[in-house]
């Protein structure tokens, strides 16, 4: 609950994710799955994998329900229910050796903070973690096919726990090789292996593999945001996993003999794989409390009634009055969302170029602006995302991107860009804070 709380009191202001989320669950709720992209972008028309439409559907619904101060407060949850089960798991552990795994914890949270699909991977991949722990119960592995199948209508990270358990398997047999596996583990590698196959109970079904095709062959993401960037070109950031790496060969050194390998050889794979992206960094976190779980020494972290209930009484209190009372700000400076309101109060002809976030924004509160490109990034060229870009910051081929895609309205902060913009005899309608509305009409500055 004190997870869940920290998680709400942090977030301020939400992504451009969020929005076209609700967007695209609001289409689900009204029209089911869509096959094409029904919105009035550059991909209007064209196939769309909406590999994510549970999670949008989901969001839509709390929405609907109560608003977005309902959604900080359901995501919060979501966030704080995630690291339950691991911490539950590790409640017999030592509280040192704790302390440290919820530590190493605190990034993902950060990480996390904005509503998003991805909250519903750390959920799963949670989940996913205490059921291959088959040293306690057998049974529990026979939930996992099921996790997948839900987990690959939520959100594309499933290919995430098909690496987990993929490691798994390989350092399960090597403790076997070494004696300190049963038989036993043969059931679970078969078990394990519904998983595959269980990732194609969605609507997309075996197009799901031409989603994760396309995803991985734009090229133009990772200049485009920096989760997608190679953990290695930023330094700092190699020191997280170089601290988790650290906790697990600490933990190793002390744990009771005899000591398994398959948490080091898990460890390793996810060391190596957090290093291809910075957004792969959050899953070091969950597997923190994994390593807790298979090599922690005994103790206990159990907490009277007479302390944990009042905590847990004033973590939901606090939790509910921030929500409800000090929540996230009505509008999203980072999405120019008052430029955005006001172009679609003020409609136009043509197309409104904008950055994705703000593009995301306007799928949301006003489906009936056309916009240029938004958050789905996969579902644009690379040609495409470059030339949105281009036109927001008024540089290389604007011109003719304007011409050919009838923009006549752009939103940008962009200071070099709108001085641009006024020199070739755009008109400033609308100005918030540093981002301005641009026409190519004659009205003047509001």
């Amino acid at each position: 609950m004190s997870t869940a709380a920290l998680a709400v009191y942090l977030n301020r202001h939400y992504n451009g994710d969020v929005y076209w989320l609700l967007a695209a669950g609001r289409y689900t709720a009204h029209h089911g799955v869509a096959t094409r992209d029904p919105f009035q972008t550059l991909s209007h028309g064209r196939e769309w994998f909406d590999q994510q439409w549970l999670a949008g559907l989901l969001f839509y619904g709390v929405v609907v329900a109560g608003g977005l101060t309902l959604l900080s407060i359901a995501y919060g949850l979501l966030v704080g229910i995630a690291v339950l089960p691991l911490v539950i798991g590790c409640r017999h552990k030592q509280p040192r050796q704790v302390l440290g795994a919820w530590i190493l914890s605190l990034p993902m949270l950060f990480a996390l903070l904005d509503p998003r699909a991805e909250g519903f991977s750390l959920l799963a991949f949670a989940v996913l973690l205490v059921l291959t722990d088959v040293d306690r119960r057998r049974r529990r592995v026979w939930w996992i096919p099921l996790l997948f199948a839900i987990w690959a209508n939520l959100h594309a990270a499933f290919l995430v726990g098909l690496l987990f358990l993929s490691l798994v398997v390989v350092g399960a047999e090597v403790d076997r090789r070494r004696g300190l596996v049963e038989r036993s583990f043969s059931w679970r590698f078969v078990a394990i292996g519904l998983a595959l196959p269980a990732t194609l109970a969605t609507p997309l079904g075996v197009r799901i593999v031409d989603y994760l095709r396309l995803l991985s062959a734009n090229k133009v993401l990772p200049k485009l945001t920096y989760e997608w960037d190679p953990t290695w070109q930023h330094p700092y950031a190699l020191l997280y996993p170089a601290l988790v790496l650290a906790y697990g060969t600490w933990l190793y050194r002390h744990a009771p003999e005899p000591r398994p390998l398959e948490p080091l050889i898990v460890l390793a794979g996810f060391a190596i794989f957090a290093t291809t992206a910075t957004r792969q960094l959050v899953w070091l976190g969950p597997l923190s409390f994994y390593l807790l779980r298979q090599l922690g020494r005994p103790g206990s972290i159990a907490v009277s009634r007479r302390v944990s209930l009042p905590l847990v009484a004033g973590a939901a209190t606090a939790l509910v009055a921030w929500a409800v009372w000090l929540g996230p700000a009505p509008n999203e400076p980072k999405l120019m969302s008052d430029a955005a309101d006001y172009a679609a109060a003020h409609p136009a002809t043509g197309r409104l170029a904008a950055p994705p976030g703000t593009g995301s924004y306007l799928l949301w509160r006003a489906p009936w602006v056309q916009v240029t490109i938004d958050g789905r990034f996969e579902n644009y060229s690379d040609a495409e995302l470059e030339g949105a870009y281009d036109v927001v910051n008024h540089s290389a081929d604007w011109r003719d991107l304007v011409a050919r895609w009838h923009i006549t309205r752009v939103v940008t902060r962009n200071p070099r860009a709108i001085e641009d913009f006024v020199a070739d005899g755009w008109r400033a309608r609308y100005r918030a804070h540093d981002h301005f509305v641009l026409d190519r009409g004659q009205a003047g500055l509001r």
